[in-house]
């Protein structure tokens, strides 16, 4: 599974922002995304970052494309 950046940026004012991501395999992936505040050792529940991705878990079959939304 690939992401068309790595970084998102938002500008003043912005009130979302969104990923694609997009499945290359010739198999369907589960996704599961979260934003944390750069702990090593962090994890989605403990996460402190004032951004929500949506969805958080998916499936994505082969091929297929998603944006994702922060």
């Amino acid at each position: 599974m690939t992401a068309e950046r790595t970084r998102l940026v938002f500008v003043e004012g912005q009130r979302e922002a969104s990923l694609l991501l997009v499945n290359q395999n010739p198999y369907p992936v589960l996704v599961q995304a979260w934003v944390d505040d750069g702990a090593l050792d962090g994890e989605p529940d403990t996460a402190l970052a004032p951004f929500l991705p949506l969805p958080p878990v998916f499936r994505l079959e082969p091929g297929r494309q998603r944006s994702l939304r922060l």
